[in-house]
Parts: C-alpha cells; sequence; structure tokens
C-alpha cells in the first residue's frame, strides 16, 4: 500500500495524538520509511513514477490530468 498523499501523522510514525488503529497495525507488519522522497509535489507524477520505475521527464505526466498509458 502507497499512501503518497499522507503525511506521517499517525501512530506508527509517533503522532499520539491521532486514532489511526488499521494502519498503524499494517506498518507494524509490513515496512515504514523514516526518509522516503517523492518525484514531484504533484500526486499523478509520483504515482506514475512509482507504477513504471521512471522519473516524469521520461514518463511526460506533469499535471493531474495526463494519463501515462
Amino acid at each position: 500500500m502507497a499512501v503518497d498523499d499522507l503525511r506521517p501523522e499517525f501512530g506508527a510514525y509517533g503522532a499520539n495524538y491521532v486514532k489511526s488503529p488499521n494502519l498503524d497495525r499494517l506498518a507494524k507488519a509490513g515496512v515504514t520509511f523514516h526518509r522516503a522522497y517523492c518525484q514531484q509535489a504533484v500526486c499523478s507524477p509520483t504515482r506514475s513514477s512509482l507504477l513504471t520505475g521512471t522519473r516524469p521527464d521520461t514518463t511526460r505526466v506533469w499535471d493531474l490530468v495526463t494519463h501515462f498509458r
């Protein structure tokens, strides 16, 4: 599960003011990243990079409306 638009503000990252038992349980059973970087601030270029393994300049996805298929 990749949640690229979620800030690290849930229990697994130490935010005790947020109640997130399911995400905390998932994080405990899986992998959490403490220094991860996205390709671009907009969601679509980052998601296309995650799915294809290439950078936004290769996928040509720069905004929220361009499809990379």
